[in-house]
């Protein structure tokens, strides 16, 4: 016999990557200096920045794309979220 059950609640702090230079300056000041975008080099050596996000989690780096949320829960813990996972596990909080 299968019993059903609900997760509880949480509050968490959440932030959607948007591959921007501002977005990035307030998850690496408000969350952690160790976020970083993932970079390129061309045969040339040049380095090209992409809007792939390196997320520092307890599990090691995951990378976040642009669209998906950065979530933060109430133990300090930080990773990325899938936009589409995003919307099924998460609702605005009052």
């Amino acid at each position: 016999m299968s019993t059903s059950y609900r997760a509880r609640p949480v509050l968490v702090l959440a932030l959607c990557w948007d591959g921007t230079d501002e977005r990035l300056r307030v998850l690496k000041k408000a969350w952690a200096p160790a976020f970083a975008r993932h970079e390129v080099k061309d045969e040339d050596g040049a380095t090209h920045g992409t809007k792939t996000l390196l997320v520092p989690t307890p599990e090691g780096v995951l990378p976040a794309q642009v669209g998906d949320w950065v979530v933060r829960d109430p133990q300090g813990s930080v990773r990325p979220v899938r936009a589409d996972l995003f919307r099924q596990l998460y609702e605005a909080a009052p």
